[in-house]
Order: C-alpha cells, then structure tokens, then sequence
C-alpha cells in the first residue's frame, strides 16, 4: 500500500492505482498451405500449428472437390481463417503461386487475408522481396525441408487426420535426382506412387515459410587477444 504524506484538503479522496507487470499471454501461431489445383487436380488445404515445443503439427487436411470456383475456394479459407480457433491466433496464409495460383493470389489478396505467395522454380536459389511477402524457392528446398523435419520428428501429422495416409504416401512418391555433371538435388515426384502432389505441397509451403520467412540471426563470435594468446 502506498503511503501519501502530502496534506489533504477538506472533503478530498485519493486513490493509487498499482500497475504490474503482467505476462502478456502468447498467441497461437498457425500456417495454412493451399496449393490451389485446376479442373484435373485437386485445389488441396494444410493447417499447421507450432506447438509449445517448437515442433508443428499438422492438424487439418481437405481436398477440395475438382472444379471448385476459385472466388468459392477463397471464401472457404476466409471462413477458416475467421473460425475457432484460428480466429484468436497469429495466422499466416501460404499460397503456391505457381502459374495459376499467381490469379488466385490476387483474389486472396482483395478477400484482405494478406497471404505470403510462393513461387516454385527449379533453380538453387530461394529470393524473397523486400517485404518478405513473396519468394521465389526450388521445389528442392520446399520437399527438402518437410523431408528432414518429418525424420526428425519436428512435424508430425494429428492422429486420425483424414488424407493423413495420403499425404505420406505422396511425400514417399518424392525422389531426389541429383544431376552428376552439376551435384544439383531436385525432386520429382513418382506417378507410379501417387498421382497428385497436392497434400505434400500445402504442407511443405507453408512449412517452409515458416523455417525461412525470417531467418535466425547468426551467432556473434569475437576474437580476443591477450597477451598473445587467443580465445573466443
């Protein structure tokens, strides 16, 4: 209780308002993959949510019906957005940008969910914008990084997942090829195994967005020279 020595005047009342700091609570933090298909393939979602432990786990997974409208496939990941519980949570949006997805980018972007587009190219080299809002990454990097992650535990799929069966077995039809004249790593995927890629890239999209959007700083080292002798 605060103590206040300074003299009252007649009929005044005082009162202290104590503040302390209180730990803000921390919001949930979800990626949604879509990799939006045409007629012949499937428009396909994956919700990811980074779990206290740092790892993701995928935790939603639809195919959406052939011939679905565009305009209809981006209310439907608006109303997801808007729902229980990513309504309360940091959420960011992740869409395959590649050919016809660079349209459906900008339908998102009018709809006002502020999506990160990803363009795939079979190069070496992942580019973002300034804004960090786009990039351009080979299709190595994004399979590459689910790839590794998977083995190591650090994304896991939520038991009784519908497509979950799908989803790994799209991911086992992925080969790396690595070219002998030039050591480059790319990676097809084995129709013999599994006809689509849809699952493997909403997942692996926003996946890697969320491992290289803002990279970790680097480590400071410092050389220390003391008496001719040197310690880090």
């Amino acid at each position: 209780m605060r103590e206040d020595h300074e003299p009252r005047q007649p009929g005044e009342i005082r009162a202290f308002v104590e503040y302390r700091n209180q730990p803000r609570p921390v919001r949930q933090q979800y990626w949604i993959g879509w990799d939006p298909g045409q007629s012949a393939d499937y428009s396909a979602i994956a919700i990811l949510k980074k779990m206290p432990d740092k790892t993701y786990q995928v935790q939603h997974l639809e195919r959406l019906p052939l011939g679905t409208p565009y305009p209809d496939q981006v209310a439907k990941v608006y109303g997801m957005m808007h729902r229980r519980p990513l309504d309360k949570a940091d959420v960011t949006l992740c869409i395959d940008a590649t050919g016809i997805g660079a349209a459906v980018v900008d339908l998102a972007k009018a709809k006002g969910t502020n999506p990160v587009s990803i363009q795939i190219h079979g190069g070496m080299e992942a580019i973002w914008t300034d804004d960090r809002m786009s990039a351009k990454a080979p299709k190595a990097d994004l399979i590459g990084c689910l790839t590794v992650l998977a083995q190591t535990k650090s994304v896991t799929v939520a038991r009784g997942l519908p497509h979950a069966d799908t989803l790994r077995q799209e991911l086992k039809a992925y080969q790396a090829r690595i070219n002998p004249n030039t050591a480059h790593v790319s990676y097809g995927n084995d129709a013999r195994q599994a006809q689509h890629d849809d699952l493997v890239l909403a997942t692996a999209i926003p996946l890697w967005v969320a491992e290289n959007r803002y990279p970790r700083p680097n480590p400071v080292c410092r050389l220390i020279s003391v008496g001719g002798r040197h310690r880090w």
